[in-house]
């Protein structure tokens, strides 16, 4: 996945750019078929590539490592869903997504961003911690992605590690030491709570350090007798109050992800709804529009706070840098997609971006904006 910084630093560099983005059959028998529709796109660069570089030296140079894509096992059969291609005079690279694009091929002075931009600033940004006595988790995620993050050096992920006792079945714990001896049957503690504490407050720590978003949402998962704990002594301030109960041990990442996301999912659903009531409470007063021509120029003057994009909507035109003025074109290749423009333009200057399905657009258009001024 790129990341926010990464699309940024794509957005600052010179072009022309060439963007190619498409689904992926995810591996398997289908995936034979990926590199013939990647072919198809490559060669329905030729009109846009002819209109936007006119060096034929350049196209060249541009299109030969476009095209040596094309061989490479591990583009197409990485178990992604999705494939994103960037392209200019000085680099070529892609990048797997976890969720299908549009087939399209273009050129144009920036890379095409737009639908790349709401994977990287997903309002849905929530933490899970995976918590049992044999292990500690912790997953950073949003609606379409997560990944592991790495706990600060110190942070106990097992019972035994907090409390120096070792946990053999059925759930005995093992004093370890010169002063331990068990002879083979081990010395069996029956109050285990002080280690349990001990054990919470010490990965506790760990969590603290580790999440660098204190206003996102935690989801965890422990069992009923860690749970009560954990809440006991975390100092997470956003922990939902329903927990996943089960065993950490034997759920993988991936299902964590998907347990955890409708837990959260209701609470964003509200967010976007009062981005919504502030887009209606704020038509006609000059801080909303769902003018195309007054978002792209509004997102290009830094003006938008909050952006509403049409999923799967074109609108082909230009923008003049000098004047700050647009014009609507007929989709010829030296036109570019005005809802990008804006979505770009938003996303480096900070902007909030929602890509919806028409149905749950503020208003019937291709795009609305929140201006901040």
């Amino acid at each position: 996945m790129p990341t926010n910084h990464h699309l940024l630093e794509l957005a600052e560099e010179e072009g022309p750019w060439v963007t190619i983005t498409m689904p992926l059959e995810g591996g398997g028998p289908l995936a034979k078929g990926d590199p013939i529709r990647y072919r198809n796109l490559l060669r329905s660069l030729d009109e846009p590539f002819e209109a936007r570089v006119i060096d034929p030296e350049l196209r060249a140079r541009m299109m030969e490592p476009l095209r040596a894509l094309a061989d490479r096992h591990d583009v197409f059969n990485a178990g992604a869903r999705g494939l994103v291609v960037f392209a200019n005079a000085k680099r070529v690279e892609h990048w797997h997504l976890p969720v299908p694009l549009e087939e399209d091929a273009r050129v144009d002075e920036r890379p095409y961003l737009e639908p790349l931009i709401p994977l990287v600033t997903d309002p849905t940004h929530f933490y899970v911690v995976a918590l049992s006595m044999q292990q500690l988790r912790l997953l950073e995620c949003n609606r379409f992605v997560y990944r592991e993050l790495p706990l600060p050096p110190g942070t106990p992920t097992r019972l035994e590690e907090a409390a120096g006792w070792e946990i053999r079945q059925p759930a005995r714990y093992i004093r370890y030491g010169a002063h331990s001896a068990f002879h083979g049957h081990g010395v069996v503690k029956d109050d285990v709570q002080p280690d349990l504490e001990k054990y919470v407050r010490d990965l506790d720590q760990g969590l603290w350090q580790a999440i660098t978003h204190k206003s996102s949402p935690v989801v965890l998962m422990a069992s009923e007798q860690l749970e009560p704990v954990f809440r006991s002594y975390t100092r997470l301030p956003n922990l939902l109050e329903t927990t996943l109960h089960g065993s950490a041990d034997h759920t993988s990442n991936e299902e964590l992800h998907a347990k955890a996301l409708p837990l959260v999912e209701a609470q964003f659903e509200e967010q976007l709804e009062e981005a919504k009531s502030r887009f209606h409470d704020r038509l006609g007063t000059g801080l909303a529009t769902s003018q195309i021509a007054e978002v792209v120029v509004a997102a290009a003057e830094g003006r938008v706070d909050t952006l509403f994009i049409r999923e799967g909507t074109h609108v082909p035109g230009r923008f003049d840098e000098e004047t700050h003025s647009v014009s609507l074109g007929n989709g010829r290749a030296d036109t570019t997609d005005l809802l990008d423009r804006a979505s770009t333009d938003a996303f480096l200057r900070g902007g909030t971006i929602y890509r919806l399905a028409p149905a749950r657009m503020p208003v019937e258009a291709d795009a609305a904006a929140i201006l901040r001024y």
